[in-house]
């Protein structure tokens, strides 16, 4: 396992960080350098939909909660850099942000569509070295998967797939309980 971080690679929460923002999240980093790192959670929707922010676009599937930081903001990954001119590729094939009004036209002629983009709001941040201290003590899990349907799918399981497919002792961590008093 790459034990460093890096744009293209997961957090796996551990299953009781504490935190209800990150409880068995499962986040991908769009950016990390000396300035900190950026990342969304992919695996938790919100109860908004993107037509209620920008109705011209017409996108009726939630909108994914990125994280905690600046809920105000609307961020997209997608695999089509073609239709949205200035985004940046984080990670082979996948793409952050770009043009908003090609984001517009995309969805309404069609070319856009929840296969080739995902909407979300906020999004996670460390400043620098604060992840690395909370990855030394055993907060998250780096985990380098190459996910093709990380956009096109929902992946309600994302959590726990991930840490059975990782194996060894993070398999305990996959099938322990939501609430460790109920066990």
């Amino acid at each position: 396992m790459d034990e460093t971080l890096s744009p293209g690679k997961f957090l796996v929460a551990q299953p009781f960080l504490g935190d209800p923002n990150f409880e068995r999240a499962v986040i991908f980093i769009v950016e990390h350098n000396e300035n900190g790192t950026i990342g969304f959670v992919i695996n938790k929707n919100s109860s908004i939909e993107l037509a209620s922010i920008a109705p011209k676009a017409g996108w009726s599937a939630p909108i994914k909660k990125g994280g905690p930081v600046d809920l105000d903001s609307l961020h997209y990954l997608h695999t089509a850099p073609t239709r949205i001119k200035n985004c940046h590729e984080v990670a082979p094939g996948i793409f952050w942000g770009g043009n908003f009004q090609d984001v517009e036209k995309g969805l309404e002629t069609g070319q856009l569509n929840s296969g080739n983009i995902q909407f979300f709001l906020g999004y996670t941040g460390w400043g620098p070295r604060q992840l690395a201290t909370e990855i030394k003590q055993g907060s998250w899990l780096i985990v380098d998967k190459n996910y093709h349907d990380l956009i096109a799918n929902e992946l309600p399981n994302l959590w726990k797939t991930i840490l059975l497919e990782t194996g060894g002792d993070f398999k305990l961590w996959a099938n322990a309980p939501e609430n460790p008093l109920l066990n």
